[in-house]
C-alpha cells in the first residue's frame, strides 16, 4: 500500500483526514510516524500559498507524497483575514474574537471558515479550496472540540445551530475539508494505484 503523509501537527486534523481518506487505498502516515518535527516558515500571503509551502517542504523532507492545508476564520468586520491566526490555546482564540466583535452590529457579523489543501506528488502540486459561511454570534457555544476553536464560534443560520452542533449527516454536506478533498480525489486515487 502506498503512503501519504498528512502534514499537520494538529491531532484533531490528522484524525479528520484519517476519516475522510479512509477509503483512499493509501496508508496515511503522520509527521511523527516519519520522524519529522521541523516546521517550515509560512511566508505565503494566502492560504493556498502556505498550504503549498508546507506540502512541498514535508514531501521533500520525507520523500513521500504529502497533503497539507492552511486555513482560518475570515471576518471582514474586524479585518481578520485568517492568514496569520495566532498560535494560542483554543479558549484564548474564542475569547479574543468574541471581544473584538462585541460592538459589531448583527448584520455585519458574517464570517467564513476557509481551507486550502495542497497535495505534493511526484507529478506536481495540486491545490483545492473550500469554505463554510456563517455568522459570529454574541456568545460562543459552550461546547468545545480540541483543536477546532472556530467550530464553537460559527453560527449557521440555515441550520439554526452552531457549527460544533451539526450532526454527522449535516457534516457530510458542510465539511469544507471534505469538499476540498473531493476536488483532488482523482490524484489521490492515482497515487494509490502506483
Amino acid at each position: 500500500m502506498n503512503k501519504l503523509l498528512i502534514a499537520t501537527t494538529n491531532p484533531a486534523k490528522f484524525a479528520e483526514y484519517r476519516k475522510l481518506l479512509a477509503n483512499s487505498g493509501m496508508e496515511l502516515v503522520s509527521l511523527t510516524d516519519v520522524g519529522l518535527s521541523e516546521i517550515p516558515q509560512e511566508t505565503g500571503k494566502t492560504f493556498e500559498e502556505n498550504a503549498i509551502i508546507k506540502a512541498k517542504f514535508y514531501s521533500q523532507k520525507c520523500g513521500l507524497p504529502a497533503l497539507a492545508d492552511d486555513g482560518g476564520l475570515e471576518i471582514e468586520a474586524i479585518g481578520q483575514s485568517g492568514i496569520h491566526t495566532p498560535n494560542l490555546p483554543d479558549e484564548e482564540i474564542i475569547n479574543d474574537i468574541i471581544n473584538r466583535m462585541k460592538n459589531v452590529p448583527e448584520d455585519q457579523r458574517k464570517c467564513k471558515l476557509s481551507v486550502a489543501i495542497a497535495l505534493s506528488t511526484p507529478y506536481g502540486i495540486m491545490t483545492s479550496f473550500s469554505d463554510v459561511v456563517g455568522t459570529i454570534p454574541l456568545k460562543p457555544s459552550e461546547k468545545r472540540l480540541a483543536g477546532y476553536p472556530f467550530r464553537s464560534l460559527i453560527f449557521l443560520p440555515s441550520y439554526n445551530k452552531y457549527y460544533i452542533d451539526i450532526t454527522d449527516e449535516e457534516d457530510e454536506v458542510l465539511n469544507h475539508r471534505r469538499h476540498a478533498l473531493e476536488k483532488i480525489q482523482d490524484m489521490v486515487q492515482e497515487l494509490s494505484n502506483r
